[in-house]
Order: C-alpha cells, then structure tokens, then sequence
C-alpha cells in the first residue's frame, strides 16, 4: 500500500523528465491500467576519462553505460600533464554534441592512477604529479560534478559488470605495465 503511493509520484517525475518512457501496454485484471516502463538511456550523459601512464582515454557514455563517443590520445610517460590538457580534451567530447544533448550531461568522472592522501591530492609519477589536487582543479575549470575513482578499482569494477568476471564473486584484476597494479573483487565487494 504504502510503496505504491510512494512510487507513483516519482515515477510520474521521471516519465515527465523523459527519464524514463512507456514501452508498451501489459493485460490488466481490473484497477489502473498496467504499462511497460524502461529507461531512456539517453536522457543523460556521463564524460569518462581514463588517465594511464602512457594513454589518456575520454569517452562519452549514456545512463546504461552505452559509449556514444570516445578519444584517446598518447601521453609521454612521466612527463607532467597539464589539467589544461584534460579539460580541453572533455571539450572535445562535449564539442561532439547537439545543444539538447550537452544540457543533458551529468557528470565528469575520472578514472586516475597513483595514490590519493586523504586531502585529496594525487601523487603519480607515470603523468608527473605530485600531490595534485586533480578533483579541485577540474571543478574549478569545468560546469559539471567532478568523480574520481582509483584506475584499478575502476578496472575490476569495469570486469565486474561487463567483463571476463560477471559470474565471479572473487577478482583480481592485475596489470604490468611500467609499474604493478592490482584491483581486488572479495566476497562480491570491490
């Protein structure tokens, strides 16, 4: 009784923002009619960047993950990255859009290496920082909510939900590069 009231606002919310669309009509045994919801996978739009040692990687996915647009460019190992360079890499991203589409963007979130101390600042020397505050910085430059997340716990949660390990309530992602990274999935828990 009680979910059902609650319920039927918010999903009037979301039909009316077009986050969510009717797909069809279901049978019906008496009472409201019943319809088939689903997500509109483009109601909005994420910008994914991924900062490796060697490659910076931008991407523009939808609501379900669905990549729309991607961009890579070669980075030259332990060469300081300018948060310029980033920035006007998302605009190149964002440069890819209609006007509709670009009101439609919800975030900015980076997948980064090294370490982070509890400040916020990054220490990585594969791009050349050292105790740079990457998050304040990008907010700083750019109109959207900025999320970091460690490059390898980003890499098993990616296998996780999409990969080689959908099945598996225990990963370990390693990578050997230049350096030695690992991401751990333990009893269903990043």
């Amino acid at each position: 009784f009680g979910a059902g009231l609650v319920a039927r606002p918010l999903v009037r919310y979301l039909l009316d923002r077009g986050i969510m669309v009717k797909v069809g009509d279901l049978g019906s045994n008496g009472g409201r009619p019943r319809q088939a919801l689903s997500l509109n996978s483009e109601a909005g739009y994420f910008v994914a960047v991924d900062l490796e040692g060697q490659t910076m990687r931008f991407a523009l996915t939808n609501l379900t993950g669905d990549i729309r647009y991607r961009w890579e460019e070669d980075l030259e190992f332990g060469q300081p990255l300018p948060v310029a360079k980033i920035v006007d890499s998302i605009a190149l991203v964002l440069g890819n859009l209609s006007e509709s589409q670009a009101d439609r963007v919800l975030a900015v979130c980076v997948s980064y290496p090294g370490l982070i101390d509890s400040d916020g600042a990054i220490t990585a020397f594969n791009i050349g920082w050292k105790g740079f505050r990457l998050q304040e910085a990008l907010e700083e430059a750019l109109d959207y909510p900025v999320y970091l997340e460690h490059d390898k716990l980003s890499s098993v949660l990616a296998e996780h939900w999409l990969g080689c390990a959908t099945e598996q309530g225990n990963t370990v992602f390693l990578i050997v590069e230049r350096g030695i990274g690992v991401g751990l999935f333990v009893d269903g828990k990043p």
